[in-house]
């Protein structure tokens, strides 16, 4: 992570031909941190919640960028990323927000990371539309309302089904 994120100045890359294994770094450490912290139960207790974490989250997307920018984006990634998955382990939920987070995590966030190229497209047209920012904003928001409706759809149509039947299919095999 640390020669990635010299070399390229930043940890924003694995999106391109000349980039791809940026990702692939990214992506390794943060699958083996997560993993660690469930494996040896690095769990944290807390009392800031869902709300507080959001937070302290965004402040990490919102970090401005300075010249020795690689270093504070490898510290983020290698120490901040993985205190946030402890802390949001460990954290208590009201039971409102138990209720929006299991829908967020069941619908919202699969819509986020199965189109992954249509945000891709967004960031492309936020940054190059010269019409003003109000246009991009405006498809963006409605492009991301959309999205959400269709990972519903999907999931309801497709996924629930298919899950339900390939559980059921795997009970009844280890219980033969």
């Amino acid at each position: 992570m640390g020669t990635v994120s010299y070399q390229a100045v930043n940890l924003t890359g694995g999106w391109g031909d000349h980039n791809f294994w940026h990702g692939g770094a990214r992506l390794f450490y943060s699958f083996l941190a997560s993993l660690l912290v469930y494996r040896y139960n690095w769990i944290i207790k807390n009392k800031p919640g869902f709300i507080g974490l959001s937070i302290l989250l965004s402040l990490t997307f919102i970090m401005p960028f300075f010249p020795q920018n690689w270093l504070a984006e490898l510290l983020v990634i290698v120490l901040i990323f993985p205190l946030l998955v402890s802390l949001g382990a460990g954290s208590s939920l009201s039971p409102k927000m138990e209720k929006a987070c299991i829908f967020s995590g069941k619908y919202i966030l699969p819509a986020l990371y199965d189109p992954r190229c249509s945000y891709l497209d967004f960031g492309e047209l936020f940054l190059t539309d010269q019409s003003g920012q109000n246009r991009a904003t405006l498809v963006i928001t409605i492009g991301t309302i959309l999205l959400v409706g269709l990972s519903y759809l999907i999931k309801i149509a497709f996924d629930t089904p298919v899950r339900n039947y390939l559980n059921a299919k795997s009970r009844k095999h280890l219980n033969s």
